[in-house]
């Protein structure tokens, strides 16, 4: 549900980061701190707002990847514009790029071993199994979005901040995110 009396109103807020840095844990804490709506770029949350069965629609990006990765960015685009006046935070891995107007563009940082560790912790999986699993993740996801617009949506130019959260806990990290919030307001 909308504030519409936050102080933040109108802002734009994009997350990014590589998987498991904290992405969704941080925008969902922002979301909160600040009264802003959430937007969840995935596709999972786009499947789900477009009525499609998960698992159908599993099978089908799996055959048509670069289709519905153009079709979950697009989605994104207009759920960033139909928000514009209110604000949002916009949480995706294309986020910046998603949502160019963004006034902060956030990148969260956490190494290879510590995304690793979170994975294994999560996933109950063995360590050195997660390390495999989050590399190749990285390794898939940066060549199919070069490949589909030939940009690397992991360079820091897209990002007005950059956070390493290895060494804070979420709720740091959103409170660090809530400061230059404040800074940019000042200044927009």
């Amino acid at each position: 549900m909308e504030d519409n009396s936050s102080p933040f109103k109108g802002m734009g807020i994009a997350i990014a980061g590589m998987p498991v840095s904290g992405k969704d844990t941080t925008a969902e804490l922002l979301s909160k701190l600040t009264g802003l709506p959430l937007i969840r770029g995935t596709l999972r949350q786009f499947a789900i707002k477009k009525g499609l069965d998960i698992l159908e629609f599993e099978k089908k990006y799996s055959k048509e990847s670069d289709r519905w990765d153009k079709l979950l960015d697009e989605w994104q685009r207009e759920e960033v514009e139909s928000h514009s006046n209110s604000g949002y935070i916009l949480v995706s891995m294309l986020s910046a790029y998603n949502a160019p107007r963004a006034n902060l563009k956030v990148w969260l940082y956490c190494g290879l071993e510590e995304r690793a560790k979170r994975v294994s912790k999560r996933d109950n999986i063995p360590a050195k199994k997660a390390v495999a699993y989050v590399s190749e993740r990285d390794k898939t996801f940066l060549e199919r979005i070069n490949k589909l617009y030939n940009i690397n949506p992991w360079s820091l130019d897209f990002y007005d901040l950059v956070l390493n959260t290895e060494f804070w806990p979420p709720e740091k990290v959103a409170s660090l995110i809530v400061s230059a919030m404040k800074e940019r307001r000042g200044k927009i």
